[in-house]
């Protein structure tokens, strides 16, 4: 019986114990929580965190080789440099060449033309007859002075005289005109065959050293150290300019192992399945005016408009990697102006009168307005549904199904199958690309340059300026 005591004290003191465990736990816990949802909700009070960005802008002759440093822990290449080699230029890098420096164009001289002659006049030729003066005598007639003097005598002038024919040859009222003459060309110009003619000899040329190695003198290596970085604290629930943030090291990766056909409909239909599921970025982003937010792309990215709508530049993207050459389409990262200019050309075509196949455009109406305001890519036609890629829906890249006859699609663009199918446009698809636009003036500045223009990661920024502050502005800029 004892012993049945000791165990039930036991078993009741050990409960007692655990009681009071659960609630020095609860005390804990209680306390854990506060400490960290007191400073959220302190008034001006966030939690931050520190990033490492890479600011490097060394210029000049400088080489460098991507390293470690230049990617992100994503494996995304974010360094603004461009990789160059080592290189002084020595003799191999110069070819001896000849060029002309007379200034002078080859050529025969002077030719005589129409313009170097004049006609004259010869002999008479016609056989006709046209009186002149030896054709006729003078006849004197009546005397007309009438001076009765005795002491007068009658000269020549006291009588009338009259021209009598005595050619004895008739005429019909024939006068001579040109065509009574012989005509001769007379040399007028008073230049000679051949002159002023100019052949190229020796000393027309001159024979010199020309760089033609192609690459561009960098004298020393550039390794990045700690002065090409910033850290940069940022508030947590702040954008987070390094976050999803990709470059063409990781899109080249991306597409390392798609072997493309060579058929261009085929080839982007492949590029663009790719990127189903793609979302754009939660924690990097812009702030709108309406308070919105624009996530960070790659398309953007691609094309230099990180933040901006991107069903337009979705599809440019796949067409850079299915390896369609620029220039084959228009281009414009607007869904309404890419349409505009496909219709310029003629190979936009309206949903009614055309059946669609796989590879080409495909241009959506806005409910409201009526009018073009995006576009996805056909992927294929089956039974009558038309399955699209298209980017920007729901911040995603989906496939959507459409009946063919469905009233929100305006119309195609029409993708050529191969070079040989295309129409050339000159500068389609500029490399860079920079557009804001100021709604409260009503102004958008759009600044389109060849790869390689600006720097990496080059962002504009339009800010309105009084006219009297212009010069004072670029200064401080």
């Amino acid at each position: 019986m004892e012993h049945m005591w000791m165990e039930a004290g036991k078993y009741l003191q050990s409960h007692r114990n655990q009681r009071w465990m659960r609630l020095a736990f609860l005390v804990l816990a209680i306390a854990v929580a506060v400490g960290t949802i007191v400073p959220l909700r302190l008034p001006g009070t966030a939690l931050s965190k520190e990033i490492r960005v890479l600011k490097c802008s060394a210029t000049g002759n400088e080489a460098h080789t991507h390293d470690a440093s230049c990617y992100d822990e994503e494996g995304n290449l974010v360094c603004p440099l461009t990789e160059r080699a080592l290189h002084t230029h020595d003799e191999s890098c110069y070819t001896e060449m000849t060029s002309l420096v007379c200034g002078l164009e080859e050529s025969k001289g002077h030719e005589h033309t129409e313009e170097c002659y004049a006609k004259v006049r010869g002999e008479l030729i016609c056989a006709e007859h046209v009186h002149t003066e030896e054709c006729y005598a003078p006849v004197r007639g009546e005397l007309i002075c009438g001076n009765t003097d005795e002491d007068h005598e009658h000269t020549d002038e006291c009588y009338a005289w009259s021209d009598e024919l005595i050619c004895g040859i008739e005429n019909d009222g024939h006068e001579h005109t040109d065509e009574c003459y012989a005509w001769s060309d007379e040399l007028v110009c008073g230049k000679e065959e051949g002159e002023g003619a100019h052949i190229h000899g020796e000393g027309c040329y001159e024979t010199g050293l020309v760089l033609s190695c192609g690459l561009e003198e960098a004298t020393e290596l550039h390794v990045h150290g700690d002065s090409c970085f910033e850290i940069v604290t940022i508030d947590a629930d702040e954008p987070d300019p390094t976050a999803d943030v990709e470059g063409t090291g990781t899109w080249n990766n991306m597409f390392a192992s798609i072997v493309l056909s060579g058929d261009w409909r085929q080839d982007l239909v492949t590029i663009a399945q790719t990127q189903l599921g793609y979302e754009e970025s939660k924690a990097n982003y812009r702030v709108e005016k309406d308070g919105s937010r624009n996530g960070y792309t790659r398309y953007g990215a691609w094309y230099g408009l990180p933040y901006d709508e991107w069903c337009a530049t979705f599809i440019g993207f796949c067409m850079e990697y299915a390896q369609i050459p620029q220039g084959t389409l228009p281009f414009s990262p607007s869904a309404t102006r890419w349409a505009d200019a496909l219709e310029a050309i003629g190979i936009f075509e309206s949903s009614e009168d055309y059946e669609p196949a796989a590879g080409d455009l495909v241009f959506f109406l806005d409910e409201e307005t009526k009018q073009i305001s995006h576009m996805g890519l056909v992927e294929k036609i089956e039974e009558g549904i038309l399955s699209v890629i298209e980017g920007n829906v729901a911040r995603r890249v989906l496939r959507i199904e459409y009946t063919l006859d469905d009233k929100s699609i305006a119309g195609y663009g029409v993708m050529p199958s191969e070079a040989s199918d295309a129409v050339t446009i000159e500068g389609a698809m500029p490399a860079q690309r920079f557009e804001e636009t100021l709604e409260d003036l009503d102004l958008t500045v759009l600044v389109e340059a060849d790869e390689g223009t600006f720097p990496a990661k080059t962002v504009m920024t339009v800010v309105p300026v009084e006219e009297e502050a212009t010069l004072d502005t670029i200064a401080a800029a």
